[in-house]
């Protein structure tokens, strides 16, 4: 699409609508997990960073990474202790999915001019199960999880999901993004005009996060984005 208004917006969520990372630091989030269940800090940590990919994708909920985790160690863990770092987890991600400052203002500014929006993921079940209590799920008709699909960015298939629903092609669509898992590139690729929020970077960047090296169009701030848009 050329300069000016889309006729939709693709939203990323992690480092986009809400902050790249939560209030308390990794540490922090991974010694509420260890806690009730026994183990070192670093065993959860080393633990929760190896069965990510799988929880993405859907194939791994909560629970079972973590008595894998725990069966790993070597140590039994009951369910009471399991369901208290679930309770952990889901406290954590509801304070980690509280959005910026500048969100709401935002997607209010974008329905209010009739510009369709949808979201588009990478996250773990308990992020889809949240989402609709947030008060940014009522701005998108449309949210595609990794988790719900079985695939992350950048498959084609997580964008054409978004702009399919929504009825519009990809070159008349918009998308922003922090720029983990190289969602940056996967939606260019598609003749997506590709926008990256640098408003912070990660706390610990993967080797797919592409923020850094991006060349084109860049916001650091979602207060930006009416304004881009001509709206």
């Amino acid at each position: 699409m050329t300069d000016g208004r889309p006729g939709a917006v693709l939203f990323d969520f992690f480092g986009t609508l809400v902050p790249a990372g939560p209030e308390e630091s990794w540490d922090e989030q991974m010694r509420r997990l260890a806690e009730p269940l026994g183990l070192p800090v670093d065993v959860v940590g080393d633990g929760f960073t190896r069965t990510r990919p799988q929880r993405m994708a859907g194939t791994l909920d909560f629970a079972t990474s973590i008595q894998q985790i725990c069966a790993g160690a070597g140590v039994p863990v009951t369910d009471a202790q399991v369901e208290a770092a679930e309770a952990a987890r889901i406290a954590s991600m509801r304070r980690w999915m509280t959005p910026r400052d500048v969100t709401l203002p935002t997607l209010r500014r974008l329905r209010d001019a009739g510009v369709p929006l949808a979201l588009v993921s990478d996250c773990s079940p308990d992020v889809e199960d949240i989402w609709p209590t947030t008060p940014m799920a009522a701005y998108f008709p449309v949210a595609v999880f990794s988790s719900a699909m079985g695939t992350r960015k950048p498959d084609p298939v997580m964008y054409a999901t978004a702009y399919e629903a929504l009825g519009v092609a990809p070159e008349h669509c918009m998308y922003v993004g922090d720029g983990n898992s190289n969602e940056l590139t996967g939606a260019a690729a598609l003749g997506i005009r590709t926008i990256h929020l640098d408003a912070e970077r990660p706390e610990r960047p993967g080797a797919d996060y592409e923020g850094a090296s991006w060349t084109g169009e860049r916001i650091t701030s979602l207060a930006e984005l009416p304004a881009l848009l001509d709206l």
